[in-house]
């Protein structure tokens, strides 16, 4: 089943983040369309907690915002053409997030997880322009209950 999920996600993930199809959806409905991929691969399960988040969340930062600064080091060299080669045949296969500014996402190192004055969470949260909702705190936050 999640062989069929996650080739569905990579699908989504090349509709709803081409930026044009964002941009369209933002004309018509004031955000980009939104989806995610909720499975038992989804990261996390639980109450959302900072401690945790610096745990469970940090695969994040050491694949995918390493490999994008990475590619954006300069001066060029020959290792950040191949993060910028990887980065961008993930992207055009699928198997990259659709977030527009994945590090702005995921929040500088050093920097807290949450602010205790406005109880809130400052980094991993859905920013305005993001389709993909990558964790599953962010798919629980935005789910849509029916209503009768």
């Amino acid at each position: 089943m999640n062989a069929l999920v996650n080739d569905q996600l990579g699908r989504l993930r090349l509709l709803f983040g081409d930026r044009r199809v964002a941009e369209q959806f933002e004309q018509w409905a004031g955000r980009p369309a939104r989806f995610a991929r909720y499975t038992s691969r989804t990261l996390y399960p639980g109450v959302r907690d900072p401690k945790k988040d610096q745990q469970r969340l940090k695969p994040i930062g050491d694949y995918y915002v390493s490999y994008l600064e990475k590619a954006s080091q300069q001066p060029p060299s020959q290792d950040q053409q191949k993060a910028k080669d990887l980065v961008t045949a993930l992207q055009n296969r699928g198997k990259w997030p659709s977030k527009p500014d994945l590090t702005k996402w995921y929040g500088a190192k050093g920097s807290r997880w949450f602010d205790e004055k406005t109880n809130t969470y400052k980094r991993c949260v859905t920013l305005p322009d993001d389709p993909e909702l990558f964790t599953r705190h962010e798919y629980t936050r935005h789910a849509r209950r029916p209503s009768y």
